[in-house]
């Protein structure tokens, strides 16, 4: 191997780490693109690939063999642990220990998380008979219910809540945190959908009042409105109407560039879905199932003139059609 396919191959695996982190920008996602054009990056995001298809392969021979990952849960692994590991399982072994690494939130959240919804998935959760919860696709909440206040933490993703009013209901105060700045929203009714993305989070209050707490600044908001929050402060309100497109499964597009369409897509479907240059700019309207990601492209390929390259399970390019 050259140093340059070294560099490469290193790139690749920081950008495999990048992106698994959801959500992930449109920002990021084009730099992504841009280096994904050289055929190095290209042959080395490849290899990361088949890799991480083979520590998939390798969880489910440890779950076959599960002597394999008693030995590995000892505190220390001695040097005659790991060549008896060596001797049973050969190569692979080493393989498996690299693939032992936490490289995801997403899947740290999974475990620790008092409720979490996986790629692709939503969860509903009744936290009371006041309040009840949906849980976007790849998204965590902490919550705790103590006497008179309710205290849910938004770890990331997407929820939407419904708090009715009442007697004997207790007071909401649900946090965010993005780029290292904290989000407090409080409550004592209403309808409310909270999205963190990474580099902000989008609030959209459909029913009720919700004091918003950032920036040492607060803003009321009442009736059906929404503000995006971002590390420049609060951005401008506006009116929303229907409840969340997710809520119904749905993916709504209204002249949307498709970068941002398969950036959006991509969050209910694991692996990635690239965008070749020559597509970036296309345009789409419609409506796709988010919830069946493989469907809505293949939707997406008799919408437009792209065609919708597989390489493997895990990655996925939408390009021009030749014939376009």
């Amino acid at each position: 191997m050259t140093n340059a396919d070294a560099i490469s191959l290193k790139s690749a695996a920081y950008w495999f780490v990048e992106l698994q982190e959801h959500p992930v920008s449109l920002q990021t996602r084009e730099r992504f693109e841009q280096w994904l054009q050289q055929p190095q990056n290209r042959a080395a995001w490849e290899k990361v690939l088949q890799m991480h298809q083979t520590f998939a392969q390798l969880q489910q021979h440890q779950q076959q063999h599960p002597e394999l990952d008693k030995l590995l849960q000892q505190p220390a692994l001695s040097r005659r642990t790991a060549l008896k590991c060596f001797a049973v399982f050969g190569t692979s072994f080493f393989s498996y220990m690299l693939a032992r690494t936490p490289w995801s939130k997403s899947q740290w959240y999974a475990v620790t998380a008092d409720h979490a919804a996986a790629i692709g998935q939503t969860q509903t959760v009744h936290l009371s008979e006041y309040l009840q919860l949906w849980l976007n696709t790849n998204s965590a909440i902490d919550s705790n219910l103590s006497g008179s206040q309710t205290r849910l933490e938004l770890l990331q993703g997407e929820i939407f809540l419904h708090l009715q009013s009442g007697s004997g209901q207790a007071d909401l105060l649900l946090t965010s945190t993005f780029e290292q700045q904290s989000i407090q929203i409080a409550s004592r009714g209403c309808q409310l959908n909270v999205y963190n993305y990474g580099q902000g989070c989008r609030l959209s209050l459909y029913e009720g009042e919700a004091l918003i707490s950032f920036a040492q600044q607060s803003l009321l908001l009442s009736g059906a409105e929404e503000i995006t929050l971002t590390s420049n402060g609060f951005g401008n309100t506006k009116p929303v109407a229907s409840l969340p497109d997710w809520r119904e499964g749905k993916l709504v597009a209204t002249g949307m560039r498709l970068t941002q369409f398969c950036a959006e897509l991509n969050r209910y479907r694991r692996g990635i879905i690239s965008v070749a240059e020559d597509a970036q700019n296309l345009l789409i309207d419609g409506v796709f199932p988010a919830f069946a990601p493989d469907t809505a492209l293949d939707m997406l390929a008799n919408s437009l003139p792209v065609k919708i390259n597989h390489f493997g399970p895990w990655w996925v390019q939408v390009s021009l059609a030749r014939n376009a």
